[in-house]
């Protein structure tokens, strides 16, 4: 094998290892999942999702947010 040739398939394994990363990065970062509070109200109510970790998106209104920190419940409340 040339000194050429080491340094083309060393070039094409560097350049498919970068694409292959930029292709798992965008593949992975829309499987991030959020629900709204709705649909989270919806899963804790008639899903019985009671213990069940969430990420919660949506813009929060003033007064929607109850927390008393020696408790530690947080409740929201859907403004549809």
């Amino acid at each position: 094998m040339t000194q050429r040739t080491k340094i083309l398939v060393g070039s094409g394994i560097i350049v498919i290892a970068i694409a292959f990363l930029f292709i798992s990065a965008f593949a992975s970062s829309g499987t991030s999942y959020s629900l709204q509070v709705d649909e989270a109200v919806y899963k804790i109510v008639y899903e019985n999702a009671v213990d069940q970790k969430m990420r919660i998106e949506g813009r929060i209104l003033p007064g929607s947010i109850s927390w008393n920190a020696k408790v530690l419940p947080l409740t929201l409340i859907d403004h549809i």
